[in-house]
């Protein structure tokens, strides 16, 4: 009997350790992006056909790891079925990060082999920044994206965490 009251208690002790760790656990820091050396955008820019207007020029950039990213009405998001971090219920088989509405499952995606429609889409440096209309992206060399816009909201993508953030910092 004796024995059975310990093997509870600890077997409770480390059952509140385990959680108390798990509750600890959560996105790491958001980056500083004002370390990053900036880019120019308008390297990043592809003019893309508009049918009875002109072009609609857009930033892309593809991150060290491949992942295409592009900025749009004041946000910033990413694509693709090579998102670090990603579990499998938010695939299909793609999965979308953008800073407003945060990770989405995608059914398809216009980015082929890095290109967009044909276009080579430019690759960002590790340790560079790109800003567009008040939101700024950048990677590091090990894996990590971050993007956040004018309201602070973002995402991290990384191989140790990635989601979405409501508040960057």
């Amino acid at each position: 009997m004796l024995a059975r009251s310990f093997a509870a208690a600890l077997s409770a002790t480390a059952t509140a350790l385990l959680t108390a760790c798990a509750a600890q656990a959560g996105p790491p820091a958001f980056p500083d992006l004002s370390k990053y050396t900036p880019v120019n955008p308008a390297e990043y820019t592809i003019e893309l056909a508009n049918t009875g207007g002109p072009s609609i020029p857009v930033v892309y950039f593809v991150t060290p790891d491949g992942i295409p990213c592009t900025f749009t009405d004041g946000s910033a998001g990413c694509i693709g079925d090579n998102l670090p971090g990603i579990q499998s219920k938010d695939k299909n088989p793609y999965t979308y990060v953008d800073t407003v509405s945060g990770i989405q499952r995608a059914g398809s995606t216009q980015f082929v082999n890095n290109s967009v429609h044909g276009t080579p889409i430019k690759q960002l440096p590790p340790m560079h920044s790109i800003a567009v209309g008040g939101v700024t992206c950048g990677v590091d060399g090990a894996g990590l994206t971050a993007c956040k816009d004018s309201e602070n909201e973002g995402f991290i993508l990384s191989p140790s965490w990635s989601g979405w953030l409501k508040h960057t910092g």
